[in-house]
């Protein structure tokens, strides 16, 4: 990864330390030695199953272990690595394969019928997650291939392949590694799936720093404590949803030795932040893109000041400026598109040439992401600009409503789209987890009017079960927004009326 004329990243840290551990998963822990020896002879599979550089490798795989060896076969060989969606149904993943013209199907045991299945149709070659192959007596040259293909969580729309080269992924660990440190016996705790491109950017981090990645195929928050309890873990990557069902475990504060608490997946719940903060855990919320190599700006886990889900610092290298519609910069305090530039870029999607262009136009990434920047330069994320509520010619930021509604203490999550109204154009309907019994309408809209203007208090309250979110736990409005007119709960308190979309 260091060029594309030099050894890959994984033989450079086998060299300088052989027996460090490398990856542990639940079922077996790697050496550094031990993942590249390992690494060295998937590549060789590749090789013999006939790839060459340049050409795209899908993997359908859930172990860590699996996507660290076929992520560094990979670089070795020069092939461009696509992780899918395990979720996926096989007609979706038949349309990525299709899109993505790939030459093999890698997928373990549980996956290979399936793709077995897609290779016939399809005329795509598969082996084994298992697949080992001899060395060849030299390497061929590995080009400048991407080394990623990544598809997008897609949760405004179709799925898009974003291609990451290994001069981004290797910028945005550098990056990574200054914003928060690396030190002797540091341990990364992976519970993200690992074919997005937050899990697979541990990957890499974990070869250029030397450290150990703990990765997990599912999140469980009693596996979780045990490994920061134990000294294991010390820096964390999660989502929301697993952050609260991690602190309704622990009510206690966490050992020093546990550094950062890195929050992604989109905005997370001020209230949850502040409860996080007050029980002393080093929380990092973080903002990361699949087209910016996961990170792109991250809260500092020493800073205490409100709002918490606030003052997030680009890293090193990596500018982030706000623009308004006609492409103006826009002054602190004023909400407007996230634009990025920097090392970390992706080169393009994959096979939509035009849909490049609109995106990384003037040499910026255009993230149709809304956010604030304070007078320090410290970034706030509010959401997407597709979720603006335009409400009688007014612009509404759901993310301000949510923050409201998150404060009442009957709500547990909430998530605000806008509704169409004949008169106003939209109006904004607020969809509640609750903790408990809810209040009547009537009551959360008095909540919401002693602290916004009228147009932004919601003209619906609807009780869900649980909030549509992908399987990185990042919300699904648009599954919201189809549900068609929600009912709002009894004005005489109690459960209310579950009518949601199904939750994954």
């Amino acid at each position: 990864m260091i060029g594309p004329g030099g050894p890959p990243l994984l033989e450079l840290r086998a060299r300088a330390t052989p027996q460090a551990p490398a990856l542990r998963d639940e079922e077996a822990g790697l050496t550094f030695a031990e993942l590249d020896r390992s690494a060295r002879s998937a590549a060789a599979a590749l090789l013999e199953a006939g790839a060459r550089a340049g050409e795209r490798v899908a993997i359908l795989a859930r172990r860590g272990s699996d996507l660290a060896r076929w992520l560094h076969a990979a670089d070795r060989v020069g092939v461009t690595l696509a992780p899918l969606h395990l979720r996926l149904a096989t007609r979706e993943l038949a349309l990525q394969l299709r899109q993505g013209a790939f030459r093999l199907i890698v997928a373990d045991s549980e996956r290979a019928e399936q793709a077995a299945s897609l290779g016939e149709e399809l005329g795509i070659g598969c082996l084994e997650a298992s697949a080992a192959a001899p060395a060849p007596s030299r390497w061929p040259a590995r080009g400048r291939a991407p080394l990623l293909l990544v598809h997008t969580s897609g949760t405004e729309g179709r799925a898009r392949g974003a291609l990451l080269g290994r001069e981004a992924l290797l910028a945005g660990a550098v990056a990574s590694a200054l914003h928060l440190g690396v030190v002797p016996g540091d341990g990364w705790y992976a519970c993200l799936p690992l074919y997005h491109v937050g899990g697979l950017a541990i990957l890499v981090r974990s070869a250029l720093y030397g450290i150990p990645v703990l990765t997990r195929s599912r999140f469980d928050p009693e596996d979780l404590d045990r490994a920061v309890e134990g000294g294991e873990a010390t820096l964390l990557s999660l989502v929301a949803p697993m952050l609260e069902r991690w602190l309704e475990l622990r009510p206690h504060r966490a050992p020093d030795r546990l550094r950062a608490v890195l929050i992604g997946g989109g905005p997370c719940p001020e209230p949850l932040l502040r409860r996080g903060v007050e029980l002393g855990l080093p929380l990092a919320p973080t903002y990361g893109l699949t087209e910016a190599s996961s990170q792109v700006a991250t809260r500092s886990p020493a800073e205490r000041r409100p709002p918490y889900g606030g003052r997030l610092r680009p890293l090193l290298g990596t500018e982030v400026r706000i623009v308004g519609p006609a492409g103006e910069r826009l002054p602190p305090g004023t909400a407007g598109e996230i634009q990025v530039r920097g090392p970390t870029l992706m080169r393009g999607y994959h096979g939509l040439p035009e849909e490049t262009a609109r995106a990384l136009r003037g040499g910026w990434l255009h993230t149709r992401d809304v956010g604030i920047l304070d007078d320090e330069g410290g970034l706030r994320v509010l959401g997407r600009l597709d979720d603006v509520i335009v409400s009688g010619g007014e612009n509404v930021a759901p993310a301000e409503i949510e923050a409201v509604l998150a404060e009442h203490p009957a709500v547990r999550e909430v998530a605000v789209v806008g509704h169409p109204d004949p008169h106003f154009g939209e109006r904004p309907v607020a969809y509640l987890v609750a903790t408990g019994p809810l209040p009547g309408s009537e009551v959360l809209r008095a909540f919401c009017r002693a602290r916004l203007a009228g147009h932004k208090v919601p003209v619906a309250f609807h009780r869900v079960e649980a909030l549509p979110r992908n399987a990185l736990g990042k919300l699904l409005r648009r599954e919201l927004r189809s549900a068609g007119e929600p009912r709002a709960p009894s004005s005489g308190g109690g459960s209310g009326r579950d009518a949601s979309p199904s939750a994954p």
